[in-house]
């Protein structure tokens, strides 16, 4: 149909104000759809692309074999992401103690996590070219329509 064609719509038909938003960001879209075959190729590609999460996710929560730390209470605390969490909030905890004992965990697996995060990496850069976006933090901002002055604002603020 055409952005000139909708836009034109959109002027002459006060009906479809209701649905401005909606048509806006479908042609906002429109530089990085592509044809239906490449879409349906890049639809089956998603177990793909999501595969470091969820491998993150099983060897974070089912795999490492968490510590347990004693806090200046006697109590005891499963060191794992939530334990982490609830550590360093409590007024009476050592925090050195927590964290070295957490993140010395987590570099007992630097190389594997290192593979994870370069598989996903690799996954965002073939989304960021196959979308024909200029840069991985434009696709990454795109989705809300949020630019990138935005990013290197907050970076040049840091």
């Amino acid at each position: 149909m055409g952005e000139t064609k909708i836009r034109r719509y959109l002027k002459q038909e006060p009906k479809l104000a209701v649905h401005k938003h909606a048509l806006e960001n479908i042609l906002r879209n429109a530089p990085h759809t592509l044809s239906e075959e490449v879409e349906a190729v890049l639809a089956k590609t998603s177990k793909l692309t999501s595969a470091p999460n969820s491998i993150y996710s099983v060897f974070a929560n089912a795999n490492i074999p968490w510590p347990e730390i004693t806090l200046s209470t006697g109590e005891t605390q499963l060191l794992n992401q939530a334990g982490y969490s609830n550590c360093v909030k409590l007024p009476h905890v050592k925090k050195t103690k927590v964290f070295d004992t957490f993140w010395g965990k987590w570099k007992e697996y630097e190389a594997t996590l290192g593979g994870v995060l370069n598989t996903h990496v690799q996954g965002l850069v073939f989304k960021t070219q196959v979308r024909n976006h200029d840069t991985s933090v434009s696709r990454a901002l795109f989705d809300d329509a949020m630019p990138e002055t935005v990013v290197s604002h907050l970076d040049q603020r840091g």
